[in-house]
């Protein structure tokens, strides 16, 4: 019984860190990567070619289901697979999957710490889950998100690597979820499009990155 009432206490202290889901379910399709179509799950890479980047459905290492999203940097890069998820304007959703890595690293002239490694994000933003680095079991990440006042796309990324951070070593990612929440009170929650997006203000003037 104790371990039971221990247990509610849990999900309850979870619930209220991440929100209590409505009712509509996970808004993302392919969420497990059993089938990887190219035309749900849109793949793009800073250096995109086969010597520097290799993004695959893996059978053998997954979460759940039959299959994991795999993306291997082979070279520093900057690497994710992107679904636009639909979702409603002025809305609080939990955004949420897995990721396990090996041998992440980054490859620029920054300190650990700053290093993010693979993390799922948002395009088009400096909105991200905790990053994993080096190499780490089956991990859950989330965070949650306030879509804008004309939104109906949710860009959501699974990435190894980011703008100005690229990264070698190998990422898996499963189990992707995108589900409306009921906000917590009190907590301070990012808009998607209120923040400058870091594309557009290195557009006009590009750096070429170092790689290892």
């Amino acid at each position: 019984m104790k371990r039971r009432l221990n247990a509610c206490a849990i999900v309850l202290c979870l619930s209220c860190l991440c929100g209590l889901s409505l009712a509509a379910g996970n808004l993302v399709s392919d969420p497990g990567f059993e089938v990887l179509n190219p035309t749900v799950w849109k793949q793009g890479a800073w250096q995109n070619n086969p010597q520097a980047v290799q993004i695959s459905k893996d059978s053998n290492i997954f979460h759940s289901g039959t299959a994991a999203l795999k993306i291997a940097n082979l070279k520093g890069n900057d690497s994710s697979v992107t679904q636009s998820v639909v979702v409603k304007a002025n809305r609080v959703y939990r955004v949420s999957g897995w990721i396990e890595t090996a041998k992440v690293r980054g490859t620029q002239n920054l300190a650990e710490k700053d290093v993010l490694g693979a993390s799922i994000g948002l395009g088009g933003a400096w909105i991200h889950s905790p990053g994993l680095k080096g190499t780490q079991p089956w991990t859950s990440v989330t965070f949650l998100i306030k879509t804008g006042t004309a939104q109906t796309t949710l860009p959501v990324s699974c990435r190894l690597g980011y703008w100005g951070n690229t990264v070698k070593g190998v990422a898996w990612f499963d189990d992707i979820s995108v589900e409306a929440v009921q906000p917590p009170a009190g907590q301070n929650i990012p808009v998607y499009g209120a923040m400058a997006s870091p594309a557009k203000a290195h557009s006009s003037k590009k750096k070429k990155l170092p790689v290892n």
